[in-house]
């Protein structure tokens, strides 16, 4: 941790310092060949001013804001057998290639856009600058080593800097049109949940629905000649609170003329079979309670914008209605 007047003299030493413990040898390919990577993580914080709420815009505030910079040089990767000059070095050049291998796969993945899984677990080197390849912000700057002695190496390499500069036109160009999208779905979510909710609660000109009544409807009402069904029915007979329910059939003035069925009894044929319809009451009124012959009544269907709606609008953001 250091000021800002001496972070350059201070980030100097940290480096020197990692650098004198860094491992080299000298191979058939290098003098001075890497024999690990190096990985330096910078954490930067500062302070910014912001104006404040809108009741205190005369005091100032300020908000904290970070940032990461990580300074890595990659060893380079090795030819088994061709390069090492004792066992120590081909065992490290092992682990090199295996590093480097696994920050390929990583690479390749996020660069296909295809994967499901990425691999960042396979190694250290990339569980650590997991932030760095897949940051919502992240820039990166890759400088590849080559050598026109060794075309066979200068492939190899450039093929793996070519591989990250597919990552970062893929992700990087596309990032920011995705949140986009994301947050106009989810606000087209909202809006439709709101809708639903308000549909489902009605008004006093209409039907009060439920989730479970949406799905097979049991809303109902006397047909228009429901009387002539009492009249040769054994058991039920018209009466005033049945004539009532009649004549306001059809006017959606209220809620009072739509019933659900809430019992059935089964009888000898349709014409027989009666229902038992519960009508909400009136002004706060208990529920009336009718019997009706089932042929005497029809289904009323849910609005077809309410059903859209239903198959639209996720519920609480967990699924569909």
């Amino acid at each position: 941790r250091c000021e800002l007047d001496q972070m350059e003299q201070q980030v100097h030493s940290w480096l020197r310092e990692g650098a004198a413990t860094r491992m080299v040898g000298k191979t058939v390919f290098n003098p001075r060949s890497s024999r690990s990577h190096a990985v330096v993580m910078l954490h930067l914080c500062w302070s910014q001013q912001t104006s404040a709420g809108s009741r205190l815009k005369h005091l100032p505030s300020s908000s904290t804001r970070e940032t990461r910079v990580y300074l890595v040089d990659l060893a380079g990767s090795e030819r088994a057998g061709m390069h090492a000059l004792a066992p120590e070095q081909l065992k490290e050049g092992e682990h090199i290639n295996l590093s480097l291998s696994a920050l390929g796969r990583v690479v390749g993945a996020l660069a296909s856009g295809k994967c499901e899984h990425v691999p960042y677990r396979d190694s250290a080197l990339t569980w650590l600058l997991k932030d760095a390849i897949t940051g919502s912000s992240a820039r990166v700057c890759m400088v590849a080593a080559v050598h026109p002695a060794h075309p066979v190496e200068t492939a190899s390499t450039l093929r793996y800097a070519r591989q990250y500069s597919a990552l970062q036109s893929t992700t990087g160009s596309f990032g920011s049109q995705l949140s986009s999208q994301v947050r106009d779905l989810q606000r087209r979510v909202d809006s439709l949940r709101h809708a639903f909710e308000k549909a489902l609660a009605g008004d006093e000109h209409s039907i009060a629905w439920t989730r479970e009544s949406l799905q097979g409807s049991v809303h109902c009402q006397p047909k228009a000649n429901a009387r002539q069904w009492f009249d040769s029915h054994p058991t039920l007979t018209w009466t005033p609170a049945h004539q009532s329910k009649a004549a306001v059939r059809g006017q959606r003035r209220d809620r009072s003329g739509i019933g659900y069925i809430t019992k059935m009894e089964e009888g000898d044929d349709a014409g027989s079979r009666v229902c038992e319809v519960t009508f909400e009451g009136r002004h706060g009124r208990p529920p009336v309670v009718l019997w009706y012959p089932e042929v005497a009544l029809e289904m009323v269907k849910p609005p077809s914008t309410l059903l859209e709606a239903r198959n639209l609008a996720p519920d609480n953001g967990r699924g569909s209605f």
